[in-house]
C-alpha cells in the first residue's frame, strides 16, 4: 500500500493528525471531536438527559449533566451570536494505562496508552467505535507532556468552540 503518493487514501480522506511530543504519539482531541461532529457519528446529547420518577438510567439523567448544561448555559449566554445558535455539550472520558505487548520470548517492554471515549447514546455506550487512542509512548516515559495538552485543549473545549456538525448542516458552538 503506497502512502506517500498523491492519490493515497491517507493524503486525500481527513483525519487527525498524529505529532510527536517527546517520545509519545499524540492526536488532538479536538481534531477528534470535529471528526465525530462532521461526520455525524452518534453520541449522547445530554441536553435531552432528565431524570424520569427521580431514577438516573444514564450518565443523561444525572446531576452531573446537570451540572454541565448549566455551563452550556452561560457559554450561550455570553456568545453574541445568532438568536438560532446551538450550543452542544459533548461529555467525554478518558482513560490510560500500561500494557505488556507481545514479544515473542524476547525482553518484555511495556507501551503506555490514552484513550478518550464520545460518549454514545446510551444504547451504544459500550461500543469500541466511540473510543479513540489520542497517545502512546514507552512506559516508563514522563507523559506529564501528553497530560498537559490534553488537558490544554480540554481547557479550550469548556469555554466553547465553533465546529461544523453534519446532522445541522452547520456550525454549532460545543462544549
Amino acid at each position: 500500500v503506497r502512502t506517500d503518493s498523491t492519490s493515497s487514501l491517507s493524503k486525500n480522506l481527513p483525519h487527525p493528525q498524529v505529532v510527536r511530543l517527546g517520545d509519545h504519539s499524540y492526536v488532538s482531541v479536538r481534531q477528534i471531536v470535529q471528526e465525530v461532529l462532521a461526520y455525524g457519528y452518534d453520541y449522547e446529547d445530554i441536553l435531552l438527559g432528565g431524570q424520569p420518577n427521580g431514577k438516573v438510567k444514564n450518565i443523561g439523567d444525572s446531576e452531573f449533566a446537570d451540572e454541565i448544561n448549566n455551563q452550556a448555559s452561560r457559554v450561550k449566554v455570553s456568545v453574541r451570536e445568532e438568536n438560532d445558535e446551538i450550543v452542544l455539550v459533548i461529555l467525554i472520558t478518558d482513560w490510560s494505562d500500561s500494557a505488556d505487548f507481545n514479544n515473542s520470548g524476547k525482553t518484555a517492554r511495556s507501551v503506555w496508552t490514552k484513550t478518550v471515549t464520545i460518549r454514545a447514546n446510551p444504547e451504544k455506550s459500550n461500543k469500541l467505535t466511540h473510543t479513540y487512542p489520542i497517545a502512546c509512548g514507552p512506559h516508563g516515559s514522563n507523559h506529564d507532556e501528553v497530560e498537559e495538552r490534553f488537558q490544554q485543549e480540554l481547557d479550550e473545549l469548556k469555554k466553547g468552540c465553533m465546529m461544523y456538525m453534519a446532522q445541522y448542516n452547520k456550525f454549532v458552538k460545543v462544549v
